[in-house]
């Protein structure tokens, strides 16, 4: 038999997208925060095929991945504190 379940599901606006846990949700977030603020370049080639220039992300700048983290963190503690209020 079919029946109807509500279950608790997290929206990240950033990403516009609802997500299963909420340790997802503040990493969707997070992430979309970074590439706002870092946003990657893509890597450029020569005509024969040799990379001139091999591009930049923030994923690898392991301070701005320290800050990724603490930015997840901070967004859970968050809602930590709204769900108590």
């Amino acid at each position: 038999m079919i029946e109807a379940r509500t279950k608790v599901v997290y929206y990240s606006p950033r990403k516009r997208r609802h997500f299963i846990t909420a340790r997802a949700a503040a990493r969707a977030e997070a992430n979309g925060r970074m590439n706002a603020a870092f946003p990657s370049e893509p890597a450029e080639y020569e005509e024969r095929g040799y990379c001139v220039d091999p591009g930049w992300d923030w994923r690898s700048v392991p301070r701005l991945v320290k800050i990724h983290e603490k930015l997840v963190s901070r967004y859970l503690q968050k809602l930590k504190e709204n769900a108590r209020l």
